[in-house]
């Protein structure tokens, strides 16, 4: 039996990823209209315009399914969210990496919203949403890589031979035992130690630009916060002496005049668990 699709209702994981993608969508829109009109590097505004054509081409899609369920547009992000004359906030290589960063979110995303959609439509989207991050991924660290602002994961020894274990040993802390870090684990807290590292400069800059003391109090209080992450992360690095990812608040310019309203500056804060 053949179904057309706007037959057929969204299930709630659906509905749960389809707001969670335009959500994010729509803030990289906004975040990214800025971005493009003050990029001086001419390489990386080609990319931000990619990565802005890209939100723009996901919203479309999920409004288009939105409408075919009668399903309400999320009021997500609008354009009194941003200010194109606003003074330069990043260096451009910060907004790079940061863009990285929601790429990545957003293959997380789009993957799970994959595994769990039946209808046709919304997994067409996402395969076209998956397709077309990967590229702008690749562009990214290919670009990263040539302008020399590309972080690498420790190197370690490659091994000689193949090793079994011999004895619980290997579960390490959770039976009292010190051993090294696997390679696993090393990668894990150098990209969440990356990570922060990279969202505590954003929150300085989002910070430094509030004019309202209880926004401004949340966002230094969450750089607070991402700053004791990295020391704790570092730190296990540093025991294993093991290098530790670069920082980045020398990227964020001198200025108070905020593009982003409190309404984003807030999101990029409490927004990455949804991301």
């Amino acid at each position: 039996m053949e179904h057309k699709a706007e037959s057929i209702d969204l299930t709630s994981a659906e509905i749960a990823y389809l707001w969670n993608s335009y959500i994010l969508n729509s803030k990289s829109k906004y975040i990214l209209m800025h971005a493009v009109e003050k990029a001086e590097d001419g390489d990386i505004k080609a990319i931000l315009e990619d990565a802005a054509n890209l939100s723009v081409k996901l919203l479309e899609g999920i409004e288009e399914i939105y409408r075919s369920v009668n399903h309400p547009i999320p009021y997500a992000f609008k354009e009194d969210d941003i200010r194109l004359d606003a003074d330069k906030l990043f260096s451009d290589a910060l907004i790079l990496l940061s863009i990285k960063q929601m790429t990545t979110f957003g293959l997380s995303n789009y993957g799970l919203t994959l595994c769990l959609s039946a209808r046709a439509d919304v997994r067409k989207l996402f395969n076209m949403g998956i397709k077309e991050t990967v590229e702008l991924m690749n562009k990214i660290d290919e670009l990263a890589l040539q302008k020399g602002i590309f972080v690498r994961i420790p190197y370690i020894p490659i091994p000689k031979t193949i090793e079994f274990a011999q004895s619980q040993s290997i579960m390490g802390a959770f039976i009292g035992h010190k051993r090294p870090l696997t390679s696993m684990e090393i990668a894990c807290v150098f990209a969440s130690s990356y990570f922060c590292s990279v969202t505590e400069a954003l929150i300085t800059g989002l910070a430094q630009t509030r004019n309202l003391e209880r926004i401004k109090d949340y966002l230094v209080r969450g750089r607070r916060l991402l700053k004791e992450h990295i020391e704790a992360f570092n730190n296990v690095l540093c025991k294993e002496d093991l290098n530790v990812p670069p920082t980045y608040e020398t990227e964020v310019y001198n200025t108070n005049d905020s593009p982003y309203s409190d309404k984003i500056a807030l999101y990029a804060l409490f927004g990455t668990s949804a991301e």
